[in-house]
Order: structure tokens, then C-alpha cells, then sequence
């Protein structure tokens, strides 16, 4: 025991990228015990936190009993194992969970680990949350060796044999020949990696999503594009309004910089891709864009992950203008072109099908997060004719609007002044003396970037 505690308290620092940075004050602090049991139980009785794959309801609803879905998001056969899969991620497993897969064959699950005592019990977040990582990565690992035991033949135990039968369940052909199984193995060892559940981060996004929900599908009507890409916030942030990537990208949306500026307004004071209002409707004309250029949602909807450029280019290059997702996937090569990519548009199916029958899949009482009080029924888009303070609106709407604020994310400051031409997103309707409403129809025809020139032939009163 003692040997193994040297071994493994410092490898709780060697963190995952979904991991946090930790410190010896916060990782062991009135912790110790606590650890000591977790490792001699879960480490020393090679449980690993190990769950059973439980029955699904993915057969059933992949074929929509209710006619939810538009039949434009059948889901193809290419890509049924990869929507399977990740339909399980977003309705089975919460963030408890961490699901050991291969990347090229998602119907290729070699363990389930179910993380929901340890995260229950008492250490600190920090440490629970390194604990995790670290245990998965230890599981990964003696996988991993099971697989090479399997390439060279030796030591062939238990998880050798379970390994086995998934690969034959899989319907994975085995090569004969020594040479080409063991690169075969080594390819299946390459390929391992795991994915962390995300159903409770689901949940909580089609609460948010409930705030803005009836204004966004009647703008994405308007602009007459399918209700089913309204997914893909939930695909890219799981509709957190406050999510921000390492890369820069932010929002619901998660609007790259370079991007939103070609359809929103970015400044020191102001970035509307933290308002999702604002950025749906962005979004929703990059995807119009999208589809108007690649003639297909498949290949429309994966461009929002990867850009319009490697599939224009791959249809010049194989000179096939009508050029499928899954033609594109399996012959275009290109080291942009990886795992979220070829996945892009498989979650989504996954998602599209989760969100029509979230209320037989989601479990809403169970989640803490409120709603806004506001009139969610109908919100408006206004422009501002005159300069103002964000906190002096706040204030003077405290009672009519006690969550203004929250609508307009998007602000940065609340005490500096913004100029005339500004976007405010209202619950309510504002005077016309000072704000000037956007029309269905500039929503429909211009850039949310370009609607500070409807105020340009108003002027300001303050009477």
C-alpha cells in the first residue's frame, strides 16, 4: 500500500485537459484519509469505478414514432453507430460518467466507468475532480496493455478475453497474419480515448434555452430555415450562455472572432456573441450562407464546425459537385480535418433527436437552475437612438424588467456609456422616443452587424 501511495499521490498532478490546476493546500486538505480508502477500494480491488452499459432508447426514437423531426435529419446508415453513441452521451450519462471508446468505431465501447460516489462523497472539488481524471487515465492505460498482451500474444487474461468479444460483437474482423494483427492491435491502442457524459449539462441548457426559445424558433422561421439546427448551441456549449473556449471562442454559439465580425458587432464595450438572442440570429445567416454554398445541410451543417473551404475544395478535387458528408469524411484527407469534424455532424443527429423528445429523456426536476423572470413569450431587438448607461436602464426597468440585465449579456460594462446605434434585447416594449425596434423583416434581410444604420435618420428625445 505504502509502495503504491508513492506510486499515485503524485500522479494525481498529471491532469487532463478537462482537469483543474491544483496545490497541495486545496488537493489534501482534511483529505488524506478520504483518498487513502478511494484508493485502496477502487485502485487495489481493480474495480475502477466500472458500469454496465444500460438499455437505450435510441432504437426507438431514431425512428421518430411521432413525426418530430424533419425528414431532411434521417439519420443515414453511415452514420447510425456514431449517432447511437453519442445520443447515449447526451440522454444516459451525466458528467458522472466517463466512457471508454474507440474514436474511428464509436460502437466500440470497452468500459463504462460510473464516477457518482466519488463525486458524492466529501473530498474537495479539486480533488475529486483530479481523481477522476487521473482514474480514467489509469484505466485507459491498462487497456491499452491488455490490447498490446493481445498484439504479441502473451499474458492473455480476463481483460484480453473481454476485449476479444467486443471486437467479435463489434463485428470487427481480426487479421490472421501475425504482422498485420499486431498492427491492427496497435492501431485499436492508438484509437482508445474517453468521453465524458453530458446529460445533466443537456438539461440545464434547455433550461437556459427556455428563456429565449419561442422568439428564437419564430426568427428562424422567419429567416425559413429547418427548426432542427437549433441543436447546434446545444451541440457546441450545451447552451451555457457563459461558455468561453481556450481557443476564443464564446456564446452559445460559440462564434469564433474572426467569424462573428463578418456578422456582429465587436468592440471594447460590447460582444454580441455572449448574447444569444443576437447570436442566433448571426448564426442563423452563416448557416442560410452555408447551405447556399454546398447545396446540403449535411455538408452545411458540418462547415459551421470546419468552414466552407476544405469541402469546396474537396468537391474540386474529386470533381463532384454533389460530394456527400460521408464521401467527404472518408476520402477527403487533411489534418484539419479530425475527430470533431467526422463527428460534427453526427452529434448533432444525436442532439436533434434528444431535444424532440427531451420530455421522455430529461429529467427537469432535478435541476437547480431557474428560468429568468422575464416574458419569455415574445422579446424584441431594439437599437438605440440616443447614448446611454447600462445600469441607469437596469435601474429605471428594475420593476417592469427585474432581468433586463441578463438579456443583455452582451454589454461588458454596466457604468461606462454607450453610444447611439447600441442593440439592447427587451422583455418589454421600450419608448420609440429613444429605441428604435427591428423588424422581422431587417432580421430576415441584414446582418445583426448592420442594423445600427437603421437609427441613423432618427434623432434622440428625451422628452
Amino acid at each position: 500500500m505504502e509502495k503504491l501511495k508513492r506510486v499515485l499521490w503524485p500522479s494525481l498532478f498529471l491532469i487532463s485537459d478537462q482537469a483543474i490546476a491544483l496545490s497541495p493546500e486545496n488537493i489534501f486538505q482534511n483529505d488524506h484519509e478520504y483518498v487513502e480508502r478511494v484508493i485502496a477500494k477502487h485502485v487495489l480491488s481493480n474495480k475502477g469505478f466500472e458500469f454496465l452499459l444500460p438499455k437505450d432508447k435510441f432504437k426507438i426514437i431514431s425512428l421518430d414514432p411521432k413525426n418530430k423531426v424533419n425528414d431532411v435529419f434521417n439519420i443515414p446508415g453511415y452514420f447510425s453507430n456514431a449517432v447511437h453513441f453519442w445520443f447515449n452521451v447526451y440522454t444516459l450519462y451525466n458528467s458522472n460518467f466517463s466512457i471508454i471508446h474507440d474514436k474511428n468505431n464509436l460502437s466500440l465501447v470497452y468500459k463504462v466507468l460510473d464516477y457518482t460516489s466519488l463525486l458524492k462523497s466529501v473530498l474537495n472539488h479539486h480533488t475529486k475532480v483530479s481523481l477522476m481524471s487521473q482514474f480514467t487515465l489509469n484505466k485507459v492505460r491498462a487497456l491499452k496493455k491488455s490490447i498490446r498482451n493481445l498484439s504479441l500474444n502473451i499474458n492473455i487474461g480476463k481483460d484480453e478475453k473481454d476485449i476479444k468479444k467486443m471486437l467479435i460483437k463489434a463485428r470487427i474482423k481480426i487479421p490472421k497474419t501475425s504482422k498485420k494483427r499486431t498492427k491492427f492491435y496497435n492501431r485499436l491502442a492508438f484509437n482508445m480515448r474517453a468521453q465524458t457524459g453530458q446529460k445533466n449539462n443537456i438539461t440545464q441548457g434547455i433550461i437556459n434555452f427556455s428563456n429565449y426559445r419561442k422568439t428564437t424558433e419564430k426568427i428562424i422561421s422567419i429567416i425559413n430555415l429547418p427548426e432542427e439546427l437549433l441543436a447546434i448551441p446545444f451541440l457546441e456549449s450545451s447552451y451555457n450562455v457563459n461558455a468561453v473556449s481556450k481557443v476564443g471562442a464564446a456564446g452559445v454559439w460559440q462564434f469564433m472572432p474572426r467569424i462573428a465580425r463578418h456578422f456582429m458587432s465587436q468592440s471594447k464595450q460590447t460582444d454580441m456573441r455572449l448574447n444569444p438572442l443576437l447570436a442566433s440570429v448571426a448564426a442563423f445567416h452563416l448557416l442560410k450562407q452555408n447551405k447556399q454554398i454546398l447545396k446540403r445541410w449535411d455538408l452545411g451543417i458540418t462547415a459551421y464546425n470546419s468552414g466552407t473551404k476544405h469541402i469546396v475544395r474537396a468537391r474540386k478535387k474529386f470533381k463532384k459537385q454533389n460530394l456527400s458528408l460521408q464521401e467527404y469524411i472518408e476520402r477527403y484527407k487533411h489534418p484539419h480535418i479530425g475527430f470533431a469534424t467526422k463527428n460534427f455532424y453526427s452529434e448533432y443527429l444525436a442532439l436533434v433527436y434528444a431535444l424532440a423528445y427531451q420530455d421522455e429523456l430529461f429529467d427537469f426536476k432535478s435541476v437547480k437552475i431557474k428560468s429568468l423572470n422575464i416574458r419569455s413569450n415574445k422579446l424584441y431587438i431594439y437599437v438605440t437612438k440616443c447614448r446611454f448607461v447600462p445600469n441607469n436602464i437596469y435601474y429605471a426597468l428594475r420593476k417592469s424588467s427585474p432581468d433586463f440585465k441578463y438579456l443583455n449579456l452582451h454589454l461588458k460594462y454596466k457604468k461606462r456609456s454607450y453610444p447611439r446605434g447600441t442593440l439592447l434585447v427587451s422583455d418589454i416594449h421600450l419608448t420609440s422616443k429613444r429605441y428604435l425596434k427591428v423588424s422581422l423583416k431587417n432580421i430576415k434581410q441584414m446582418y445583426p452587424k448592420y442594423w445600427k444604420k437603421l437609427v441613423r435618420n432618427y434623432s434622440c428625445s428625451t422628452k
